[in-house]
């Protein structure tokens, strides 16, 4: 079951980075890149629930804030120049 789920997430960082390449706006690059953090946080929670190792929880939740604070900087700044 993990497993499954866990290559369906590994496709959709392929399709998500093949949409960074051909996205043409700051947001949609925002937007998806935080899709990526997103992916890459449930990939992590699914190697935890695997393991029982605490080191993947850990490194999940540091990419959960940053990822909320890269979202708040980046809306700051963009409505600010607008």
């Amino acid at each position: 079951m993990y497993v499954a789920a866990t290559l369906l997430l590994l496709a959709n960082i392929i399709v998500a980075f093949w949409f960074v390449l051909r996205a043409s706006s700051e947001g949609d690059k925002l937007l998806t890149s935080l899709l990526l953090t997103t992916t890459g946080i449930c990939i992590l929670l699914m190697l935890y629930a695997l393991s029982q190792e605490g080191s993947f929880l850990d490194i999940g939740l540091i990419f959960a804030l940053l990822s909320a604070v890269a979202g708040v900087v980046f809306s700051k700044r963009t409505w600010r120049a607008h």
